[in-house]
């Protein structure tokens, strides 16, 4: 019996948290008896997954300077997905599991008008809010409800997918409307319980919606209490983590600063995946490092973190917060997105919104009565192991396409 064939459709291959949770889900496929392939358009890492490349750089560059002048982001990159569905139709797979469509890399129009046509099984797993915003791709921060309607006037317009001209919100709320409506076997798996009362609200609301939290492959974490202090990490020093692919206001950069006027001389901030132009001028009690995509080194900074501290004003399901309970770390978080739901009181605390001052007391506190590592580790283990939570996408690869017949 010939093996099912699954195409993954994401902005990157294997690399950044969508990348990664994406790979470990065609790996969980494959050893299941899947034949997965993974479609994607600028970054890739190694992977044992056979890749298909979106497009080229130059295409993507001019998918986003269209993006910062037109605000016509995902309406470009013509010839690219002209070549993904070629690249379909000679595959022709039994279903396809779309993640972010966003990055400068496809064309979704001409994607769903194919998917329409072959009536292809679709699963779409949501990271964040642009499929159904007519810009941004969270917006949580600013408060807006314009999305359950009609987006117009976006306050988040400079945000990304950049536009430092145009606002074609309204325009793109009425495309993606018109784009999304309609697929015959579509089932979306947003990644939190919050996303999942999002969609229900938003013109998605009448597909099937099945929650599938992220997941963490634990086997990576078995050697973890090997790993030294890295040295970049001063001795005898409280230190509060921060880690992001993009570090920006959104992400809490600023209340980080602000935090670091309330340190104690005894106190350190360390701050993962900064860019060049963030680790000049940093105050002397912030430690900044740049992206890495070592995960020991990553690990370790974890593991001899006194405090994980997440300041993110919108996130759907930060991978992060997992990350750091599964090295033993306590998570501090403010009360955004997924957040709430996955830090409980056993393995940390959840802060109002942008109150760094009680998060640094909290942190404080948690320092002077430690939560037991063990604990922190049940948890992850009970509530975000990848071979539970994923597992859950090849249990509705197999239902969605036990009806499904090729056409």
């Amino acid at each position: 019996m010939a093996k099912k064939k699954v195409v993954q459709i994401n902005s990157v291959a294997a690399y950044g948290s969508t990348g990664n949770i994406a790979n470990t889900i065609a790996l969980l496929a494959q050893q299941q008896g899947w034949h997965p392939f993974f479609a994607y358009g600028r970054k890739e890492a190694k992977t044992n997954i056979p890749l298909l490349k979106i497009g080229n750089r130059w295409e993507q560059a001019r998918h986003l300077v269209a993006t910062r002048f037109l605000d016509s982001h995902g309406l470009h990159s013509k010839s690219g997905t002209k070549r993904l569905i070629a690249a379909l139709t000679r595959i022709h797979p039994d279903i396809i599991h779309l993640h972010n469509l966003h990055g400068y890399y496809l064309n979704y129009q001409l994607l769903f008008q194919y998917i329409k046509q072959h009536k292809i099984p679709v699963i779409w797993t949501l990271h964040d809010c642009w499929p159904f915003t007519g810009h941004c791709t969270h917006f949580e921060y600013v408060g807006c409800e314009k999305w359950k309607s009609q987006c117009h006037s976006c306050e988040l317009k400079a945000d990304y997918p950049k536009s430092l001209v145009t606002d074609r919100s309204p325009e793109n709320f009425k495309d993606k409307k018109a784009a999304f409506s309609g697929v015959e076997n579509l089932t979306l798996v947003p990644v939190s319980q919050w996303l999942g009362k999002i969609l229900k609200q938003s013109f998605l609301q009448d597909y099937p919606i099945e929650v599938i939290g992220n997941g963490l492959d634990l086997e990576q974490f078995k050697q973890i209490d090997t790993l030294p202090r890295p040295s970049i990490l001063p001795q005898g020093k409280t230190i509060y983590l921060g880690v992001a692919s993009v570090w920006s206001e959104t992400k809490g950069l600023g209340d980080f600063i602000k935090a670091s006027e309330l340190l104690k001389a005894d106190e350190r901030i360390v701050l993962v995946g900064l860019n060049k132009k963030q680790l000049v001028g940093l105050p002397n009690n912030i430690i900044g490092i740049e992206r890495t995509e070592n995960k020991e080194a990553l690990m370790a900074l974890y593991k001899h973190a006194d405090v994980y501290l997440n300041f993110t004003y919108a996130d759907t399901y930060p991978t992060t917060n997992i990350e750091s309970l599964a090295c033993g770390t306590p998570v501090i978080a403010y009360q955004t997105g997924g957040c709430t739901e996955m830090v409980s009181a056993e393995v940390g605390r959840i802060i109002k919104v942008g109150d760094f001052s009680t998060a640094l007391d909290v942190g404080r506190d948690i320092v002077k009565n430690p939560l037991p590592v063990a604990t922190l580790k049940k948890y992850v283990a009970g509530h975000f192991d990848a071979n539970i939570q994923l597992n859950k996408y090849i249990d509705l690869y197999n239902r969605m396409t036990n009806s499904y017949v090729k056409s």
